[in-house]
């Protein structure tokens, strides 16, 4: 990280923190996060992510098919997303049911489905962005991680891809409504960069509709592909909202099996 100061650093993160996602042509805001991150390092993870759970609100009948239920095709994506630009397609899911379905923002009446996919190795190859933070913080800081200060090499750098970890983390933790997808502009130069090395799997972050409290993974579709095996599927409806994040709800249906080409059958 020898060509950025830690000036360089702290200027244009001041600036990134006070553009118009709204309005900024996509290539200078690429532009700017490309020379931000010139020689910032973090440590891949083992994450053992073996159950991903990803909820869809109900049509008006059941999905005869996992596909609409994985990740969306190209064309169907019109938006900016947490790490995806539009027409780029990635598979999100969660660590639980009930994340879910939160991500989803749903209300009394609504009716999901839900698919349970498992992971067929030990673990996925992943970054963590602000898990450390939140729902991880036994496992301490980026920059307390021994073998991280070692490869960085003295404390200005230790200084600087501490900078850098902390707008990651301040980012990828902000919460975005519906109809603001281009807030997400910064995130998604930020984590399709990450995506393209091809040791990366994934990313996991936490669930900012759980209150950080839980964590969203996002992969390759390759990755979803190869790895992972639809396990279960079934439908639930939110009979009451109880507070804040908590609800009653009622499973309405269980899948039999779910087929060898993603036919679903109830």
């Amino acid at each position: 990280m020898e060509k950025n100061t830690v000036n360089n650093i702290n200027q244009i993160i001041k600036e990134l923190g006070s553009i118009d996602l709204a309005k900024i042509e996509i290539k200078e805001l690429e532009k700017m996060i490309s020379f931000l991150m010139n020689g910032y390092n973090t440590r891949l993870m083992k994450v053992p992510a073996k159950l991903v759970y990803r909820a869809r609100k109900k049509e008006t009948k059941r999905f005869e098919n996992i596909e609409k239920l994985i990740y969306p095709k190209p064309e169907f994506i019109k938006t900016y997303g947490r790490v995806n630009y539009p027409f780029n397609s990635v598979f999100y899911g969660s660590a639980n049911e009930s994340t879910a379905i939160i991500e989803n923002q749903p209300k009394e009446g609504d009716e999901f489905t839900v698919l349970l996919s498992g992971l067929n190795k030990d673990y996925l190859t992943m970054m963590e962005l602000g898990m450390r933070h939140t729902a991880w913080k036994s496992k301490g800081k980026i920059s307390d991680d021994i073998a991280i200060r070692r490869k960085l090499g003295n404390e200005q750098n230790i200084l600087k891809n501490q900078l850098i970890d902390d707008f990651l983390i301040d980012q990828f933790t902000q919460p975005v409504k519906q109809g603001e997808e281009d807030k997400y502009k910064l995130t998604a130069v930020i984590g399709s960069n990450f995506l393209k090395g091809e040791k990366i799997e994934g990313l996991v972050f936490p669930s900012i509709a759980a209150d950080k409290n839980t964590s969203n993974i996002v992969i390759k579709p390759e990755v979803y592909d190869n790895f992972y095996v639809p396990k279960e599927c079934w439908t639930i409806l939110i009979e009451k909202k109880i507070e804040r994040n908590k609800y009653q709800v009622l499973c309405t249906a269980k899948a039999k099996r779910i087929e060898l080409n993603g036919d679903i059958i109830w």
